[in-house]
C-alpha cells in the first residue's frame, strides 16, 4: 500500500514529494530527489497529530529533525494496523495509567518513609514540634483526661503545689516548661502531657506516705518532659496522623491522644532516662532521692495487696527490680562539690503537705 507523503530532513529547507509504502519492517520512503529510506516500525514517533486520521506527521528516533507528513486520511489506519502501540488514544491511556501507578507507588513509598522511618526519628521529631502545637495538644489531653471532673484549685493546696513545682524547677539548669495540676479523680496515676503539662490525679495524693514520695513523682514526670517523652509517644504511635495534623490542622488526631497517653507504657530506656532525670531534679533541689523508690516499692508490693487500686500507675509505670535497685543506689544524701554532704529539707512543711493532701476538698 502505498501513499503520497511530504519530507523534509530538518537540515535544509528542502521538501521532498515521496511515496510512501507499509512493508513487513517498516516504512519504506523514496522519491526522485531523495535516496531511499527505509523507518523501522519500532522506532517510529507520532507528533502532532489529533488521532482524527489527518495529517499525520511521523519522526523517526534515529533522526528526530527528519519530518514525514501525509495527508491521506486512510494512511493511520494503515499504520495503527501494524504499529497499534502508536495509537495516540492509546498512548493517552497508557500514560494516565504510568501517572496513576507513579502517583500510586510515590504515596505508598512516602507513606513506608512516614511509617518506618518517623517513629525511629520520634525523639529528634519530638524536639523540634512547635511549642504552640505542644501546647494545644496538651490542652486537649488534659480535657479528655480530666473529663467532667474538676480541677482541683483549693487556695492553699494549689500555692503549696505551685511551691513544690517552683522547688523542682530550680534544680535544673534549663528548667522545662511545666504547669502541675491535679484532677479529683480516684485514679492513682499521674502523668507529663505534650507542652509541659503534668497530670497528677487525686488518687496519687491518697496514696502517697509523704511529700518526698510526691515529689520524687513529679520529678519522674518532669523529666519525661524534658525529654519529650510524650512527644515521641504519639510520633511512633500516630506518625503519618501527627504529620497531617500539623500540616492540615485537622484535630481528628487529638482524639485519641489522651486515651494513648491514659494507656501508654514507656519503654524501659525512658522510664529510666525519667528516673535518672528525676534524681538530678532532686538533688539539684536540695531534697531527698529515696521518695521515689519509697513509693515505687509500695506500688509494687501494693498491687499484690491491694485489689488492683494501684494498676494503672503500675501498668503505665512500671516500677521493676532494676529501676528500683538503681534509684536505691543512688544516695539518698548527695555530696556536694565540695565533698561535704549536701544539705536536705522536706519537700514540703507538714502544713504545706496537709494542704497539698486537701487540694480537692470542696468549700
Amino acid at each position: 500500500m502505498h501513499f503520497a507523503g511530504l519530507f523534509t530532513d530538518g537540515k535544509s529547507a528542502a521538501r521532498h514529494d515521496v511515496s510512501v509504502e507499509l512493508t513487513a519492517h517498516g516504512l519504506a520512503i523514496s522519491g526522485l530527489t531523495l535516496p531511499a529510506l527505509n523507518w523501522s516500525y519500532q522506532a517510529l514517533r507520532l507528533s502532532e497529530t489529533d488521532g482524527r486520521h489527518a495529517p499525520v506527521r511521523v519522526t523517526h528516533e534515529a533522526d528526530d529533525d527528519a519530518r514525514l507528513v501525509v495527508a491521506d486520511p486512510e494512511f493511520l489506519p494503515a499504520l495503527l494496523a501494524y504499529v497499534p502501540e502508536l495509537n495516540p488514544r492509546r498512548r493517552g491511556r497508557r500514560r494516565a495509567a504510568q501517572i496513576i501507578f507513579g502517583s500510586v507507588v510515590g504515596i505508598a513509598l512516602v507513606g513506608g518513609v512516614l511509617w518506618f522511618g518517623l517513629p525511629l526519628l520520634a525523639k529528634p521529631i519530638a524536639a523540634i514540634v512547635p511549642q504552640a502545637f505542644q501546647d494545644r495538644l496538651g490542652e486537649q489531653v488534659i480535657a479528655f483526661v480530666g473529663g467532667k471532673r474538676a480541677t482541683c484549685a483549693d487556695p492553699a493546696g494549689a500555692q503549696a503545689l505551685e511551691r513544690l513545682g517552683d522547688r523542682l524547677q530550680a534544680g535544673l539548669e534549663r528548667p522545662p516548661r511545666a504547669d502541675i495540676r491535679v484532677v479529683d479523680s480516684p485514679m492513682v496515676n499521674a502523668l507529663a502531657a505534650p507542652g509541659g503539662h503534668i497530670v497528677v490525679f487525686r488518687g496519687l495524693l491518697e496514696k502517697a506516705e509523704s511529700a518526698d514520695e510526691v515529689a520524687g513523682v513529679l520529678a519522674h514526670e518532669m523529666g519525661h518532659v524534658v525529654h519529650h517523652h510524650s512527644m515521641q509517644a504519639l510520633v511512633r504511635h500516630y506518625a503519618l496522623s501527627l504529620v497531617v495534623t500539623v500540616l492540615t490542622g485537622n484535630d481528628a488526631f487529638l482524639a485519641n491522644t489522651g486515651t494513648l497517653l491514659l494507656q501508654f507504657a514507656y519503654s524501659r530506656d525512658a522510664e529510666a532516662e525519667a528516673d535518672a532525670t528525676a534524681l538530678d531534679i532532686l538533688d539539684g533541689a536540695g531534697l531527698r532521692s529515696d521518695g521515689l523508690a519509697h513509693f515505687f516499692a509500695r506500688l509494687e508490693k501494693g498491687e499484690k495487696t491491694d485489689g488492683g487500686s494501684l494498676s494503672r500507675y503500675v501498668s503505665t509505670h512500671p516500677p521493676t527490680n532494676e529501676r528500683i535497685a538503681a534509684l536505691n543506689n543512688h544516695p539518698a544524701q548527695p555530696r556536694r562539690p565540695d565533698g561535704k554532704p549536701q544539705e536536705l529539707t522536706p519537700a514540703l512543711s507538714a502544713a504545706d503537705w496537709a494542704a497539698l493532701k486537701a487540694i480537692c476538698k470542696k468549700g
